[in-house]
């Protein structure tokens, strides 16, 4: 599911806790630090250089991927605190993953209503140096 009003990336309980283990098994261990609700895994900012990107495989034999990178699965809660930016969504969430709006951001969706498809570019517009706010100016829309 996506969903624009949903703040971050929301998964079932089983598909969190494996999520999380395997994304902390790719950072220092000494790195990490106490969670912060409402997130399950974060980290000290600071002895942290890199973080993994997560490729969302889409199903179908030579789909697309869609890349989230490290700038859309982490978010800085507090001074020196990064956190995973994926929540725990329980045992029954609405579906077993949700990509919300942080997961979302600088990242260009095309909804096609007509056809019940869903397009998506496979880089972030940061990667090409650019955000939203440079394509669009919503202050006048």
């Amino acid at each position: 599911m996506i969903s624009t009003s949903t703040p971050y990336m929301v998964l079932q309980h089983s598909v969190f806790v494996a999520f999380t283990q395997v994304f902390a098994q790719q950072l220092p261990r000494q790195a990490q630090v106490k969670a912060v609700a409402p997130f399950g895994l974060c980290f000290n900012s600071d002895k942290i250089r890199a973080c993994p990107s997560v490729d969302l495989v889409m199903d179908r034999p030579n789909g697309p991927v869609w890349r989230i990178s490290d700038e859309d699965l982490m978010v800085q809660v507090q001074r020196g605190v990064t956190c995973l930016a994926v929540v725990n969504g329980g045992m029954q969430p609405r579906a077993a993953t949700t990509l919300g709006a942080r997961q979302l951001e600088e990242n260009p969706v095309v909804f096609d209503l007509a056809r019940s498809r869903l397009g998506f570019s496979t880089s972030s517009l940061r990667s090409h140096g650019l955000k939203c706010a440079d394509l669009f100016n919503f202050v006048d829309a």
